[in-house]
């Protein structure tokens, strides 16, 4: 039987979680020069690790498959699924685990996104804000839950 879990990542998890952010931010996103996504990589090993964000991964059979994290001093949640592995619900399924444990909070992503766009809109999600990315300069997209 194959076991399929949300747990809280471990310490030594931390490069994989960032190779995960990296493969699915390459795939998602074209016309970034590939020394932008170099340079956010070391920096990712620190935001999404256990010391600014909480952080939880889907795991199947002993393989981590996507992870999201909770980042604490902006209230924010970004998910991220491995490429080849999204649209079989692992995104749906960690989104869940943080309404259920976080309540309310803010998602981003770049507007020209437009599968991450979809998923949140369908998941009852409405653009609260349009901004500009502090590091890319690209526009992005401000989400939060709709009251029900």
């Amino acid at each position: 039987m194959i076991l399929m879990m949300i747990r809280e990542a471990k310490k030594e998890e931390n490069s994989i979680i960032a190779d995960i952010w990296l493969m699915s931010m390459r795939s998602a996103h074209y016309g970034f020069k590939e020394t932008y996504w170099t340079k956010q990589y070391k920096s990712i090993r620190i935001k999404y690790s256990q010391v600014r964000s909480d952080v939880y991964v889907y795991e199947d059979g002993g393989v981590l498959l996507g992870f999201g994290a909770y980042v604490r001093d902006s209230d924010m949640v970004r998910i991220f699924v491995a490429p080849g592995y999204q649209h079989k619900g692992i995104g749906s399924a960690l989104l869940k685990f943080f309404e259920e444990r976080y309540g309310s909070f803010s998602c981003r992503c770049y507007r020209h996104n437009a599968p991450a766009v979809n998923f949140l809109k369908n998941r009852g999600y409405a653009i609260i804000e349009k901004r500009q990315n502090v590091d890319s300069a690209a526009e992005e997209y401000v989400f939060r839950k709709e009251k029900e």
